[in-house]
């Protein structure tokens, strides 16, 4: 809109009659339109080309960059955000005492959803070793001589298990005392046994 005034008002000052305001008035007044045209292009093409919220790259790529301490780019897997079901609280207690260890690495979707099950405060009993060299906190030499291959790998005592796993599947590995009730969880029926996903270049 500033454009088309600023245009019509330098055509009236080139075209003006007699009376009414100066040609330097009229010019005056084109150039600020033309000023706050440009403006607001400016601010138009910024805002389009402006990068996505935080969350929604977190959401897509499922984990994020992060600077270290030493201020190297290092990568975190996805923040959880449902809140766990009792039964998975000491469940991921119950894993704790028992020795458990989550073998996984930050851009595994397979480890994604495994941390979703558990939920954001049974999540914080799990013993996760991040694999990867560039994940954050990285424990690659004690995969490595673990001999973990995929992600994620569960050690349970002396048991090996391999790919995602429900809730339900833990708690029997385990031999969690009591009952899981897996119907009880949310998105119980999403919960799936797959395949790892692969070391890279494997």
């Amino acid at each position: 809109v500033s454009m088309v005034a600023a245009i019509w008002i330098c055509a009236l000052a080139l075209h003006r009659g007699p009376a009414g305001p100066s040609r330097r008035e009229l010019l005056a007044v084109a150039g600020s339109h033309v000023t706050a045209g440009l403006a607001a292009f400016a601010l138009a093409r910024e805002t389009a080309g402006a990068a996505p919220p935080i969350s929604v790259i977190e959401e897509q790529l499922g984990y994020l960059p992060v600077i270290d301490g030493r201020g190297k780019t290092v990568y975190t897997p996805s923040r959880v955000f449902d809140s766990s079901t009792p039964q998975a609280l000491e469940l991921a207690k119950h894993l704790k005492r028992e020795g458990a260890t989550f073998y996984g690495a930050f851009w595994c979707p397979h480890c994604r959803n495994q941390r979703r099950y558990f939920g954001k405060e049974a999540l914080g009993f799990v013993n996760y070793v991040e694999c990867d060299a560039r994940g954050i906190g990285s424990k690659a030499n004690v995969c490595a001589r673990a001999a973990v291959d995929g992600y994620p790998t569960w050690m349970i005592g002396k048991k090996r298990i391999s790919g995602e796993r429900s809730l339900a599947d833990l708690a029997q590995f385990s031999n969690f005392p009591g009952v899981f009730d897996p119907s009880i969880e949310p998105g119980a029926g999403a919960m799936q046994t797959g395949a790892p996903c692969p070391q890279p270049g494997r």
